[in-house]
């Protein structure tokens, strides 16, 4: 049956769901999330640190 799932970082459940997937999801630091690429793993240009003052986040990311 198809699926949807919609998460936020990471948990033991989802990183077995997405494993294997080339985009994942990783915490990179304590208030920060990134969307990393499997192929280039040392890069995370998709990040947004969420300690930011709400009104100064202009971007988001997700893997759909």
């Amino acid at each position: 049956m198809p699926s949807v799932l919609i998460w936020m970082g990471t948990n033991e459940w989802t990183s077995r769901l997405t494993g294997k997937e080339r985009l994942s999801v990783v915490r990179t630091a304590p208030t920060t999330m990134a969307v990393r690429d499997g192929k280039h793993p040392q890069r995370i240009d998709w990040s947004v640190d969420y300690a930011a003052p709400y009104l100064q986040i202009n971007r988001d990311y997700a893997v759909v």
